[in-house]
C-alpha cells in the first residue's frame, strides 16, 4: 500500500533528522565574545601539554568557524594558571600561516604597550583584542579574558574571534567558501594542535534534509491523486 510505503519513508527522514540534528545544531549555536564562556560547554576542546599528559597541566583548546568567523578559547591550566600573549598560528588550507597575538588596548582599540595581559587583576576583561603578531597596527579580532582570581586556580579563560574578512589578504584572498581546513597550534601551550575541516558542511546537511522532505511529501501527494503506487 501506498500509505505503509510512504510511512516507512517518513520514518527513514526522520531518523536522519533525529541523527543529525545534534551536530547541525552545533554548528549552528553562536559563540559570543562575552566573557561568557558556557557557548562553548557544547564545543570540543583538544588537551594541550608538552612531553607527558597530566591533568594539572593541560590546557583545554577549542576552534570553531560559522560562515564568516572563526573563533577560539583557551582555558589554561591548575599548574600555569595565567595566560600571556603568546604567540598563536592559524594555518590555512595547509597553505597560508597567519601569526596572531593577544595584547592590550587603549581606548581607541590600538596596542596600549604600558599594559601586560600578565598583570591584568582578578576580573573579566575587554581591553584585550587580537593582533598580527608581524604587524602590531592590523587589528584582527575581538577578545575577552576572565581572570577567575589572582591566585589563577582555576586557570583564565580567554575568548576571541576574527573576521575571516580580516584576514584573507593573508591567505591569497581566497574566499572563506573554499576554505577547506583550518588548523590552530601555540607552542607557548603544548605541542598539540586543531584542526577544523569541512567548515562549510554543516549547514548544508539541513538544507539537504529540509529539500528531502519537501520531496517526500509532494511525491505523496502525486501518488495520492492519481492512486498509483510507488
Amino acid at each position: 500500500m501506498i500509505k505503509n510505503k510512504v510511512k516507512r519513508i517518513f520514518s527513514i527522514i526522520i531518523t536522519m533528522i533525529l541523527i543529525l540534528i545534534p551536530s547541525i545544531a552545533a554548528a549552528k549555536t553562536p559563540i559570543i565574545i562575552d566573557g561568557y564562556f558556557d557557548d562553548w560547554s557544547d564545543k570540543p576542546h583538544t588537551a594541550f601539554y608538552y612531553d607527558i599528559y597530566n591533568s594539572e597541566e593541560i590546557k583545554n583548546v577549542a576552534l570553531f568557524c560559522d560562515d564568516t568567523t572563526i573563533y577560539g578559547h583557551i582555558k589554561m591550566s591548575e599548574m600555569d594558571g595565567k595566560f600571556g600573549s603568546f604567540t598563536i598560528y592559524l594555518n590555512i588550507n595547509n597553505s597560508y600561516t597567519i601569526e596572531l597575538v593577544i595584547l592590550c588596548t587603549d581606548s581607541n582599540n590600538e596596542v596600549d604597550w604600558d599594559k601586560s595581559i600578565l598583570d591584568l587583576q582578578q576580573g573579566t576583561h575587554f581591553n584585550v583584542a587580537v593582533f598580527n603578531n608581524k604587524d602590531y597596527t592590523a587589528l584582527l579580532g575581538d577578545a575577552a579574558l576572565l581572570v577567575h582570581n589572582n591566585n589563577y586556580k582555576p586557570g583564565d579563560d580567554i575568548e576571541f574571534s576574527i573576521k575571516y574578512d580580516k584576514i584573507k589578504e593573508y591567505c591569497n584572498n581566497i574566499p572563506f567558501n573554499e576554505v577547506n581546513d583550518i588548523t590552530l597550534t601555540c607552542p607557548s601551550l603544548g605541542s598539540q594542535s586543531i584542526t577544523i575541516a569541512g567548515t562549510f558542511t554543516e549547514p548544508f546537511l539541513g538544507i539537504i534534509i529540509t529539500l528531502t522532505f519537501i520531496g517526500i511529501v509532494l511525491l505523496y501527494r502525486k501518488y495520492k491523486q492519481t492512486g498509483k503506487s510507488i
